[in-house]
């Protein structure tokens, strides 16, 4: 794939709390989602094209969303975008304005990593690793506030990202990993708001939707939002009826 080259110089940024993608559906044909841009008080021109960047690691797709005018006034769906099947559930998605008469970049944003709007289930990037990198573990969480890359869940194959999908895994492990991203910013006061435009403002968003925006008791919230969460996907009932069927 030909990439185009693009002028950097006095772009605009696009913050995160201004972008809003929904995940709509991965059938066999492709990723399809939606996005809804929020370009008030930017100054960008209204026939500046706005790109989608899909991507992970060394692959990338880009999807012509539209004019600054059209991407402002609706929410739009978009793909589907063909994602390779050892990255599904794992891409990251980045918001550029483009000039369309030279090609300069006027705005864009830092990396965007989603969470699903209609099932309320965290699809942070899921990768697998060897035994010797499991160190006896069956899964794993990478936390690393140096980046912009946010959480990373690593699990051990065989079975490998597959078993991501299962009721029993979402219910042993999603909690835990809701409990501690919420946990490790909170243990960054600098980042515990909703003006960030990192990783960290994204998580935060998530867990209000089910307990509401953080206050004085920072752990209180958290235990109200992990609770809240698993009574939201249903996760005991799911992992009861798992475990009544194996042993039926």
């Amino acid at each position: 794939m030909t990439l185009r080259r693009f002028n950097f110089t006095g772009r605009k940024r696009i913050p995160h709390r201004n972008a809003v993608i929904t995940v709509l559906d991965e059938p066999s044909d492709g990723l399809r989602f939606s996005v809804l841009l929020d370009f008030e008080d930017s100054d960008l021109p209204d026939e500046a094209r706005v790109v989608v960047e899909v991507f992970r690691e060394m692959w990338l797709e880009r999807v012509d969303a539209g004019s600054v005018k059209d991407v402002a006034s609706e929410e739009r769906e978009l793909g589907p975008v063909a994602v390779p099947s050892e990255l599904k559930g794992a891409v990251k998605y980045k918001i550029k304005v483009v000039d369309p008469r030279d090609g300069r970049l006027l705005a864009a944003s830092t990396p965007i990593t989603l969470i699903d709007g209609d099932t309320g289930r965290s699809i942070l990037p899921v990768c697998e690793m060897t035994d010797a990198e499991s160190d006896h573990l069956v899964w794993k969480l990478e936390l690393d506030s140096e980046t912009s890359d946010g959480p990373i869940l690593y699990v051990t194959r065989p079975p490998g990202k597959q078993e991501v999908r299962s009721s029993y895994f979402q219910a042993l492990v999603f909690p835990e990993v809701l409990r501690r991203v919420l946990t490790f910013i909170a243990e960054e006061d600098r980042h515990f708001d909703y003006d960030t435009d990192e990783w960290q403002h994204a998580w935060i968003t998530f867990a209000a939707r089910f307990a509401g925006g953080p206050g004085a008791d920072t752990r209180g919230w958290i235990d109200d939002a992990v609770s809240a969460f698993a009574q939201h996907l249903e996760l005991a009932a799911k992992y009861r009826a798992w475990f009544d069927e194996r042993a039926g």
